[in-house]
């Protein structure tokens, strides 16, 4: 009795653990793929630049590279096309340690500048609204 108990809770054991690791990859990869990194990132990137960012395409290939197809960034008082303010397609980041930035390679980027039709004096870039840290100066570029 005591040799059929051990086989039954060894293969138990041997179960619980494979199907944790199993558990494991699957979450891994599905956290490293568009469905999960676009929200991710726009929610990171939008108080930083001061506008709504749109990001398509973001993988994490590995623990040291991101990859993002196309990431735009708009100024949200204004609207139509004037109202983008930046498209960067396919950019790679990679990564030198926990989250910190060794280079930043940008394949095309488009930079709109618009002037408002009806005040000369008013560009689509200045109606970034960057989130500022503790009375600072902004936390990211605008």
């Amino acid at each position: 009795m005591g040799n059929d108990a051990t086989p039954s809770r060894t293969r138990r054991i041997l179960l619980a653990v494979g199907g944790t690791l199993l558990l494991v990859v699957v979450l891994a990869i599905t956290a490293t793929r568009p469905l999960v990194m676009n929200p991710l990132l726009e929610r990171v990137l939008e108080p930083l630049l001061g506008g709504p960012v749109e990001v398509r395409g973001a993988t994490l290939r590995t623990p040291t590279l991101l990859t993002v197809e196309t990431l735009t960034l708009r100024a949200e008082a204004i609207g139509g096309d004037a109202g983008t303010v930046l498209v960067l397609r396919d950019v790679a980041v990679t990564f030198s340690g926990a989250l910190d930035v060794e280079r930043v390679v940008v394949t095309d980027a488009l930079l709109r500048l618009a002037e408002d039709a009806s005040d000369p004096s008013r560009f689509n870039f200045t109606a970034l609204q960057p989130q500022s840290a503790d009375d600072g100066p902004p936390a990211g570029p605008p």
